[in-house]
């Protein structure tokens, strides 16, 4: 995607596809407006988080670009008290490529790992090759190494906190379920 208008476009109807409700440039305690505040059917209720749309998001961008949006999302996250999911990610690489530790992180997976320590995960669209021929398309979201949703089996109840860690103790906060 060349913009973010185009990227946003993805995105909606993403969402649209999901059956998920969005507001659009939702503003904030602060006044400052998140691209998108979604709100999604869970256990008989909702749960709420943020999406911030940034263009070119892969694993070829650069960390040093890659830790401003992460600074700008952790800001949203502190702001609405809700995870923030930068997006649309564009990969073709395997799932654990993605988000998996290790010693060798692309900057992609580098702000995967560190950004959940701040309640900001990725909103990932997966492009599918096989022998170099295209054979679709999946989406997930990201958090803390793991995913926090997919569209198999959607969201992972491991997933849905907060970090609130107090000096040296992890510390996590359930995230909300809004009743109808």
């Amino acid at each position: 995607m060349n913009t973010e208008a185009e990227a946003s476009k993805e995105l909606e109807k993403f969402f649209q596809q999901q059956g998920w409700e969005y507001r659009k440039e939702w503003v904030t305690k602060s006044g400052k407006a998140i691209d998108f505040l979604v709100k999604a059917p869970y256990n008989d209720g909702y749960i709420f988080f943020g999406v911030e749309c940034k263009k070119d998001l892969n694993q070829k961008a650069k960390a040093t670009t890659l830790a401003d949006y992460l600074e700008q999302a952790s800001a949203y996250s502190k702001d609405l008290d809700m995870p923030v999911f930068l997006a649309p990610v564009i990969s073709n690489e395997s799932n654990s490529g993605i988000f998996s530790g290790g010693t060798n992180l692309d900057s992609t997976a580098a702000l995967l790992i560190f950004g959940g320590r701040f309640n900001v995960g990725a909103l990932v669209k997966q492009e599918r090759y096989w022998s170099g021929a295209y054979t679709g398309t999946s989406w997930f979201m990201v958090m803390r190494g793991a995913k926090f949703w997919d569209v198999r089996n959607g969201f992972n109840p491991k997933r849905l906190n907060t970090v609130c860690s107090l000096g040296s103790e992890k510390k996590r906060k359930e995230m909300k379920i809004w009743k109808s």
